[in-house]
């Protein structure tokens, strides 16, 4: 909303998230640009109400998808991606053409490339590309020491059909 746009539409499955998300909006109501923007919110699972989304023809200029952790254990990889990938598969469609990607990953045991591949198969699968791909971690004051520290991975992309 502080970016200028028109409309936010907050989806989680948590009632109190999305509590949360509203006293944001609330608190940051002094900036001209927030007061400005609509703020939408659904409480439910994402994958539904992004369907549901869908089906009603609505599209957006930027869609993040930031869920939970899906994979807290090694035997879980392979759901985790196959969700991650249902997630961009939705995500896309809810795009206009040029909209912006921003799909996180905070699953320790899925590596960066592994999301990238997941992310990356499942946008050409829905015919799409993704341009421009900026691709972030922790920040330098969050160290990961560790291999389960490096949790925290993120993808920026421009969303355009395929050539």
């Amino acid at each position: 909303a502080a970016g200028a746009a028109a409309l936010v539409h907050s989806v989680d499955i948590s009632a109190a998230a999305i509590d949360s998300a509203k006293r944001n909006m609330a608190r940051n109501a002094g900036r001209a640009a927030v007061r400005a923007c609509t703020h939408q919110v659904s409480v439910g699972d994402a994958m539904t109400v992004m369907s549901q989304m869908i089906e009603a023809g609505r599209l957006f200029d930027m869609v993040i998808v930031d869920p939970p952790s899906f994979a807290s254990k090694q035997d879980q990889i392979d759901g985790a991606l196959r969700a991650y990938g249902k997630l961009t598969e939705l995500a896309v469609r809810l795009l206009n053409s040029g909209g912006m990607l921003v799909q996180a990953s905070c699953s320790a045991r899925v590596t960066s490339e592994q999301f990238m591949e997941s992310v990356g198969d499942a946008a050409y699968r829905s015919g799409v590309q993704l341009d421009g791909i900026s691709h972030t971690t922790h920040a330098i004051d969050h160290p990961d020491t560790f291999p389960q520290g490096a949790y925290l991975k993120a993808i920026f992309a421009r969303v355009l059909p395929l050539r």
